[in-house]
């Protein structure tokens, strides 16, 4: 194991026999994490199609080629989110005349641009007042950089992210409701579909200063319809259980991912924050439970359980979560909302300006 990653265990206080116990898991979670520090490829996984041909089509055929400069069309402002799939920059619609984002991805390799068509087909194919509204995607060639790359172009959500709220505000109950069921609501509409999002995260969450919650991001998304998959990937702290230790997951792998996201309201972070080492090797073996608030009402605690069964067969889907007693008490309005949103973002601001 490379040095560097020694060196983390030793400042994180690892349990040794733990670790020794579980070595091969250990392993596993370290190289999904640090693999670019390690010498040589250890695991191969197996390649995962997430489309199904009608999917990739789809994709294919929205990704256009514009007969006019991107670089004109489109005056890309501040980078407003990275991640290991591309860049998201904020913009203005030409026609539009309102804000946009931008999501810049390669488009170079056969893998790149098997993720391209997939995450394109997904987002296209959805209409739904919970999941971000897709506009266009072009292709991006430019010669004299050596560029080629697909804009994925989307709404723009000013409120930020769910991430930024957890940060800076601290939700009751009622609050948190009204985001879980809007959060729901966007699953549901997906695993109707029979597709998992499988990278459901509090930055891949947008809020609208009016009050609207939005699932973005669809670069991991895949059709469960034909099975389940086994692929270890997402991002760290929300990755469930049965994906750390290697087992077959299904569209459930949300609901945990979610219960992450609720748990992140009330704790102001997601789990050990600190390490994502410390966080997915906890989640393996012994789960989330322990981190759960102990202030909160009975049925608050009970959702979030349920939510964060280790065992993904005893996980309610979102319909029986939509119907739980939790779920369903009284919440505030979207006005309301609104205007706990615009409070949080106008704080964030002035804090950014002074």
């Amino acid at each position: 194991m490379p040095q560097s990653v020694k060196d983390r265990c030793v400042e994180l206080r690892l349990d040794t026999v733990m670790v020794l116990n579980n070595i091969d898991l250990f392993w596993r979670i370290a190289y999904f994490l640090y693999s670019k520090e390690f010498p040589e490829k250890l695991y191969k996984q197996n390649h995962e199609r997430k489309a199904p041909e009608s999917i990739m089509d789809v994709g294919k055929s929205e990704i256009k080629v514009s007969n006019k400069s991107l670089d004109t069309l489109y005056k890309c402002g501040n980078l407003s989110g990275e991640g290991g799939y591309g860049k998201v920059f904020l913009s203005e619609d030409p026609v539009r005349k309102n804000n946009i984002a931008i999501k810049k991805v390669p488009h170079v390799t056969h893998k790149n641009k098997e993720n391209n068509f997939c995450e394109v087909g997904f987002l296209s194919s959805c209409a739904h007042a919970n999941i971000v509204k897709f506009y266009h995607a072009y292709l991006y060639n430019n010669t004299r950089k050596n560029i080629e790359e697909v804009w994925i172009i989307t709404e723009y959500l000013q409120g930020g992210t769910l991430s930024d709220a957890a940060k800076n505000f601290l939700y009751k109950e009622k609050q948190v409701r009204f985001i879980a069921k809007e959060i729901l609501q966007a699953l549901k509409y997906l695993h109707h579909k029979g597709w998992a999002h499988r990278d459901v995260k509090s930055p891949n969450i947008m809020i609208s200063l009016e009050g609207q919650i939005k699932l973005i991001d669809f670069g991991l998304c895949a059709d469960m319809s034909n099975g389940d998959c086994t692929k270890l990937l997402g991002s760290a702290f929300w990755i469930p259980p049965e994906m750390i230790n290697q087992q077959p997951h299904n569209r459930s792998v949300d609901l945990w991912s979610f219960g992450v996201c609720l748990l992140e309201l009330f704790i102001h972070s997601p789990p050990y924050p600190y390490s994502p080492l410390m966080c997915m090797f906890t989640v393996a073996l012994m789960g989330l439970d322990n981190i759960i608030p102990t202030h909160l009402s009975s049925g608050c605690k009970n959702f979030l359980k349920q939510c964060l069964q280790i065992d993904p067969s005893k996980r309610p889907s979102v319909g029986q979560l939509l119907e739980d007693e939790w779920i369903k008490q009284p919440t505030i309005s979207k006005a309301d909302f609104a205007l706990t949103t615009r409070t949080i973002f106008m704080a964030t601001l002035e804090e950014f300006v002074i």
